[in-house]
């Protein structure tokens, strides 16, 4: 019977990732590959079964002859208990431990599981099976109240707070460990800093701010979408006064008042740059079976949307196609290895209470960016000027995170004429042109455990200025960041997670300061970018 219903499953799974190749569908296929991997497993469960059945003593033998099947049946049922005893006991009575709490958990479960099937292999009495039931319940409440304690210790000699923040991806508020009652601008140094208005949007509220020098609010965006309680990705504000918010399940744009001009129902993401005739750039990513040389892998699919002012679309560009060439093949294990975490009995308990709440959850948790993001596009910028040997007129600037690589894309024919920066570097966001024709970069440092602004000659590819901080781990946001380069010199730069804007001379001398006024507890809400505008149109807008 059992054999019947594995050889069954393995069918579902091939004809499930048949079905998803053959669509393109990624949530069909990673269904069948799921359940392609629970029946070889099942599979060797049963080979498992088969090879205990030989060391069985002969009494046991004779008591089983003819019964077998009943045989398999149990170690079957013993496996599944134990995959689905680890991930309650761990995620309900332990609250998933780390160390060795988790280990002896694990240890325990096993050892009762195998004497839980010896039992009824060996057909003992019921008092047997109670008695050894309550043995291990009150273990594993004693191990949860021993797993509480440790907890708090924990809370006081924290992990690694960098390797904390990398499990945590992208995040809209950080814990603030100095400085909490910093809150508006800290610092301003009126003769070295650029004038101007700072424009931004806090990661957790629906809001978007025009602020003076001295932090005071000039102007305030405010729209609530779809009860989400943030925008959290972007806001780009038009010359017009207008606003752009490219919120990861729609676009949409607002008026100067905060009305609702157009909503797009797309994946926009990361940015939005806005065309000389009014035309929208924005990066948008969709799940999607892709394919690399003819492997079959569900990512996160980048594409470029161009939309006319009015919202309509124009153009889209398929950017993986243009990059899967440059793909390690390291980077395409990725996915499969997320699909196999999704094994892991927590976090199948975690998808199957998503699916049951009928949560729209469950799909980000199957496709989540952790996993499927192979190239992760954050960053778009329209070239104004033509620069033999770097871009011309037109051509796109793009940033693509999880390959440390940015390029110039040709868009007539939709390819890369220029690229750099795998090996030199971590996880970059925003690179952005200047008018001395070189590019601004913020290398995040995912890896290196500090930030710090580059500033490369796109010609002969060399690095010619740098900041870090003094020591160098004091400036670092493991993820987003932007920075701009203002009209007297000076670089102006956000330090994301930190929810923090600083603006610093040629030399690194820090001139303005402001930290995010959101703020609960002991933590602040990130900035992902501030951008300062000297725009007289902007200005007059003010004035009316």
């Amino acid at each position: 019977m059992i054999k019947r219903v594995v050889f069954g499953l393995f069918v579902l799974a091939v004809l499930g990732c048949v079905a998803g190749i053959a669509t393109r569908n990624a949530y069909v296929y990673i269904l069948g590959f799921m359940i392609l991997v629970g029946a070889i497993f099942s599979g060797l469960l049963i080979s498992a079964a088969n090879l205990i059945w030989r060391l069985l003593p002969g009494n046991l033998k004779r008591a089983y002859k003819g019964k077998q099947g009943r045989f398999n049946a149990i170690i079957f049922f013993s496996a599944v208990l134990f995959y689905v005893a680890v991930g309650v006991i761990n995620g309900v009575c332990l609250l998933y431990p780390s160390g060795y709490i988790s280990l002896l958990g694990n240890t325990t479960t096993f050892v009762f599981v195998v004497f839980f099937g010896w039992s009824l292999i060996r057909r003992s009495k019921g008092k047997t099976i109670v008695a050894g039931s309550v043995v291990f319940i009150l273990f594993i409440a004693s191990l949860s109240f021993v797993n509480s304690i440790t907890l708090k210790s924990e809370r006081i000699a924290e992990v690694n707070p960098t390797e904390k923040l990398k499990s945590l991806g992208y995040v809209s508020w950080s814990a603030v460990e100095e400085n909490i009652e910093k809150t508006g601008v800290t610092l301003y140094d009126r003769e070295l800093a650029s004038d101007g208005l700072n424009f931004y949007s806090s990661q957790i509220s629906p809001e978007a701010y025009l602020r003076d020098m001295h932090g005071n609010i000039l102007h305030k965006w405010a729209k609530k979408v779809e009860g989400r309680s943030g925008w959290h990705v972007h806001a780009e504000l038009c010359e017009n006064g207008d606003l752009v918010v490219a919120a990861n399940t729609y676009l949409i744009r607002l008026d100067w008042s905060s009305n609702i001009k157009w909503k797009k129902r797309i994946r926009a993401h990361h940015d939005v740059a806005i065309g000389k005739n009014g035309d929208l750039y924005v990066p948008v990513f969709e799940h999607k079976l892709a394919f690399w040389h003819g492997i079959p892998v569900p990512i996160v699919y980048d594409n470029i949307v161009v939309l006319s002012s009015e919202g309509k679309i124009k153009k889209k560009v398929c950017v993986y196609e243009m990059v899967k060439d440059r793909i390690p093949l390291f980077e395409i294990t990725k996915p499969y290895i997320g699909i196999l975490k999704l094994l892991k009995p927590k976090n199948m308990l975690l998808l199957c209470k998503n699916i049951f709440i009928f949560s729209r959850l469950s799909t980000s948790f199957i496709l989540g960016e952790t996993h499927f993001s192979i190239t992760h596009l954050n960053s778009i910028e329209i070239m104004d000027r033509n620069i033999e040997g770097f871009c011309s007129k037109g051509d796109w600037l793009i940033s693509m995170r999880e390959l440390d690589l940015i390029g110039i894309v040709d868009t007539k024919n939709e390819k890369f004429t220029w690229s750099w920066g795998p090996g030199k570097l971590d996880r970059q966001h925003h690179p952005t042109l200047l008018q001395n024709g070189n590019v601004l970069i913020f290398d995040n440092g995912w890896h290196r455990g500090f930030s710090r602004i580059v500033e490369l000659n796109p010609l002969t590819k060399k690095i010619v200025w740098e900041y870090k901080s003094d020591p160098p781990q004091q400036f670092f946001t493991i993820d987003r960041g932007g920075n701009q380069r203002l009209p007297n010199g000076n670089t102006l730069i956000a330090q994301s997670e930190k929810g923090r804007v600083f603006e610093i001379t040629k030399d690194g001398k820090v001139v303005w300061e402001f930290y995010n006024p959101d703020v609960r507890k002991k933590e602040r809400a990130a900035i992902y970018r501030m951008m300062r505008t000297t725009n007289p149109k902007i200005y007059k807008l003010l004035k009316m």
